[in-house]
């Protein structure tokens, strides 16, 4: 039997470590992964589940999320748990801004925050920082 819960909430961020960029980049993951697992685990022992087959991620592409990382990560992280084996789900959410001079909304290429339409760089995020657990599939 397989069943779907859907959960609506923020993933806590928590702070890189200063240190080599590789290092910060596996630190980056593994701190994600280590929120997503907590609440992972919360949910299943009150709910009484058996196993969690997988999760649906939404990751803004200014999160930066490298998904081998991040796959190694909970490898490691789920391991001798009921998550263990898990497999994660990536959506990425593209990032787009709105204008603040001529109101035209559009997605961010190149991480080039300007207006398509007027050149203007005052600008505002729309979208793209978001990190939302969205799913995940149990039995």
């Amino acid at each position: 039997m397989h069943l779907i819960l859907t959960i609506n909430k923020n993933i806590a961020h928590i702070s890189k470590i200063e240190k080599s960029d590789h290092y910060k980049k596996i630190m980056h993951e593994l701190s994600i992964a280590t929120e997503l697992f907590k609440q992972v685990e919360k949910i299943i022992e009150n709910e009484h589940l058996n196993k969690v087959i997988s999760i649906t991620l939404k990751v803004g592409k200014l999160h930066q999320i490298v998904q081998e990382s991040f796959n190694f990560a909970t490898e490691v992280i789920t391991k001798g748990t009921k998550s263990e084996g898990v497999k994660i789900i990536y959506n990425e959410i593209p990032i787009s801004i709105k204008c603040n001079q001529c109101l035209r909304a559009n997605e961010v290429k190149d991480f080039y925050f300007i207006c398509e339409k007027c050149g203007s760089s005052e600008v505002e995020l729309v979208s793209g920082n978001e990190l939302i657990f969205e799913s995940m599939e149990v039995e």
